[in-house]
């Protein structure tokens, strides 16, 4: 009895007293779990903001201080309180107050990299507001001047391919978009148009023109005289798709008389948003324009980076004051062999024996290789000729994408060289006009200069 008077007496107290410390523990662990999602939403925003490479000779704060009147939020004793709706917008009103200051903090630190003065710009194909950049085809561009009849023009030069993939605009040589300039780490958004191009697979360079009130925040880029040497080390500044980057120490590898290579230390996940970059030798000129780069899977460190030299963009020039008319010298063994039309690319060629029979056949697609041609007449010491082919880039009906025709589908113009690689001299050149009446070809030997 004694027992059983003893059981039912311990069992009340369980009861009765620990009631209100056990029904402390859900609380404490629902405001825990709040804390903790609050926690991690904010470490989730603050993480996905841009990363900064910054050059070596900027100079960053060696910390971060918050502005007087912020401050971390501190938990209550009582953390069951936390559970209260009241309190727990109040701490999530404060996290993302810190969260704004630490967003505006780091872009304080990304226009460490941007010059007070803008010779760069970033871009996007649409109008967007420059603090909520989030359209998914950003690129960079540069900003140059260029002497023409005696007087100094200002352009902003990108990438064809950045633009040439999609736009609202119909006219696709006209077709605008919108540059973000910075002025003394400022940003500021300007319409600007473009008004030359040369295909993607050439030169891969478009000239835009920005309007007059912009001009006066523009610090323009002069280009060198000089050419990039093997063993050179060069400097770009633009912008990856979110933030500023400039990259040291890019040495040269290659030179050919479209393009420069280079080394690239920029992982390849971190590059998209690069081509229109700005490609600088030591005394701060623009020696290329950055077209686009390679990733070695096994060794990032053979990586290689493009681009096209700056002088073409004279070419561009003159195609803007000409009706889009101008001519680009093609180069073969250091030798000018013929001139193509700005929008004119190489689509194939073949090597030819002396009676002028293809023995190699060559295709080029997305970027034009010398090396190719170099490598089929290693290949082929027999070859007499040096055969190729050109043909025009054009835009769809819609303005939408800039064609590169290299299918029997496309009855565009073609222009075929015919070059003797032994007497080194061009000995035909002929066209090659679609008739839709007759649905032929209609070939036209061309006198030569």
């Amino acid at each position: 009895m004694k027992k059983y008077i003893l059981l039912t007496f311990a069992f009340l107290l369980s009861v009765l007293v620990p009631a209100t410390a056990g029904a402390q523990v859900p609380s404490i662990s629902r405001g825990a779990r709040a804390a903790e999602q609050v926690s991690k939403a904010t470490s989730k925003g603050i993480s996905r903001l841009p990363s900064v490479a910054l050059p070596t000779k900027v100079k960053i704060p060696s910390a971060v201080t918050f502005p007087a009147g912020s401050s971390v939020p501190k938990l209550s004793s009582n953390i069951s309180t936390l559970s209260s709706k009241v309190q727990l917008q109040e701490a999530l009103s404060q996290l993302q107050q810190l969260q704004q200051e630490n967003l505006r903090l780091k872009n304080i630190l990304a226009t460490e990299v941007i010059p007070k003065d803008a010779y760069i710009f970033q871009a996007v194909e649409s109008p967007k507001a420059a603090a909520n950049i989030s359209g998914t085809n950003i690129f960079s561009g540069t900003v140059v001047s260029i002497p023409y009849n005696r007087k100094n023009e200002i352009y902003g030069v990108i990438a064809t391919h950045a633009i040439a993939v999609s736009s609202n605009e119909k006219d696709a040589l006209h077709k605008t978009f919108t540059a973000i300039v910075y002025k003394n780490g400022l940003p500021h958004e300007a319409t600007v148009e473009v008004v030359a191009y040369s295909p993607k697979s050439m030169l891969d360079m478009a000239l835009v023109k920005f309007p007059k009130d912009i001009e006066s925040l523009l610090a323009p880029y002069s280009i060198s005289e000089a050419t990039p040497y093997l063993d050179n080390n060069l400097l770009s500044k633009g912008f990856t798709h979110s933030s500023a980057a400039a990259i040291p120490e890019r040495k040269v590898v290659g030179v050919t008389p479209i393009s420069i290579r280079t080394t690239i230390s920029m992982p390849a996940e971190k590059r998209p948003g690069l081509c229109g970059s700005a490609v600088l030798n030591d005394k701060g000129e623009l020696v290329g324009i950055h077209t686009g780069s390679i990733h070695h899977t096994e060794d990032p460190g053979k990586d290689v980076a493009y681009a096209t030299h700056a002088h073409y963009l004279y070419k561009l020039v003159e195609a803007y004051h000409n009706g889009g008319v101008a001519k680009v010298p093609f180069y073969f063994d250091d030798k000018p062999i013929f001139d193509m039309d700005i929008d004119e690319y190489l689509t194939a060629g073949s090597l030819l024996d002396e009676n002028q029979k293809a023995i190699k056949n060559l295709t080029f697609e997305s970027k034009f290789s010398y090396s190719k041609i170099k490598n089929a007449i290693a290949d082929k010491p027999e070859g007499r000729y040096l055969q190729l082919t050109t043909r025009r880039a054009q835009w769809d009906k819609d303005g939408l994408a800039l064609i590169e025709g290299r299918t029997s589908s496309d009855h565009s113009i073609k222009t075929t060289y015919v070059y003797d690689l032994k007497e080194q001299k061009l000995i035909k050149k002929r066209q090659t006009v679609y008739n839709p009446a007759t649905r032929r070809d209609t070939k036209i030997d061309v006198p030569l200069n």
